[in-house]
Order: C-alpha cells, then sequence, then structure tokens
C-alpha cells in the first residue's frame, strides 16, 4: 500500500526522473529478476518488460535506466523522462495510450515516443487508441500482433 512503481503523480503525465529517484519497488523488481537470473535457466537476451498505467510507468523507467537488461518494452498508458530519450533510440519498444486517457494524460506516451524519434530513434512504435480512455490495454491485450512483436525480439539485435 502507498507504493508505486515511480514517485510521481499519475496526473501530471511527463516528468524528471533526476527529481523522483528510484522507487523501493523498481529496486526489488530489479532484485527479484536478478536472483531469477542467478538460480534458474534464463535466455538473458530475451528479457521484456511490459505493464500498464503505473506499471506502464514502471516500464518506462526500467528501459530508461536499465536499457541494457531488456530485448523490448511495452508500456501501456504509462509515462516517462523524454530528457532520458536518448538512451532509448535503440530500444525496440510498443507503446499504447488511449487518446481520451482521464487517469494518465496521454502527452506521457506521446512526448516519450516523440523525443525517442527526435533521438534518432526508429524502434518505438506508438499506438494511440483512439476514443479510449484509461484502458487502452484492452486494446494491446485483443491485437494478436502485439506479444509476437514482443518476443520476436533479442537483446543482442541493439549492439
Amino acid at each position: 500500500e502507498e507504493e508505486q512503481w515511480v514517485n510521481t503523480p499519475w496526473e501530471n503525465g511527463s516528468y524528471d526522473s533526476t527529481a523522483v529517484g528510484e522507487s523501493d519497488a523498481i529496486k526489488e523488481a530489479l532484485a527479484i529478476l536478478d536472483e531469477i537470473c542467478k538460480t534458474d535457466s534464463v535466455n538473458l537476451d530475451r528479457i521484456y518488460v511490459a505493464g500498464i498505467s503505473m506499471g506502464g510507468y514502471g516500464t518506462w523507467n526500467l528501459l530508461m535506466n536499465y536499457s541494457d537488461l531488456f530485448a523490448a518494452g511495452m508500456p501501456i498508458c504509462g509515462a516517462a523522462d523524454p530528457s532520458k530519450a536518448e538512451v532509448l533510440k535503440d530500444m525496440p519498444i510498443f507503446a499504447f495510450h488511449g487518446d481520451r486517457d482521464s487517469v494518465v494524460p496521454t502527452a506521457g506516451t506521446r512526448d516519450m515516443v516523440n523525443a525517442i524519434i527526435a533521438k534518432g530513434g526508429t524502434k518505438a512504435i506508438f499506438h494511440e487508441v483512439l476514443n479510449t480512455d484509461h484502458n487502452s490495454w484492452s486494446y494491446a491485450a485483443s491485437r494478436g500482433d502485439a506479444l509476437r512483436w514482443i518476443f520476436s525480439h533479442r537483446r543482442t539485435e541493439k549492439e
């Protein structure tokens, strides 16, 4: 309770990541990932991150700050820090956000993807789901290609 992936108000959309620091939830998730990678048979070239709403914030945060860990990401109705776009220019990203989101501003995703493209990124895809409020995850899940897309990527492609 009272925890979230990124310590910033949802309703603000884009944020300055240096001002919010790293949440305990992100630290714990990374520790769990590290332990799984040490103890289980994990293909390190095929680790993906995805999340919806505040999990979309967490997805962006992990991609921005730990891009070397992931093969691809799928943030859904989240937001991030556009000043960190440079590190994501080679990261395959498939982002979704409803154009009428009343919880997390659509501009949060739009700003981030535009910033990545402005830095020369060509692997970021943004699907702004028309006539949709916060539940753009329903649309993302209904697409047969979304999971095929993410699983088609390997970390070594970015090098």
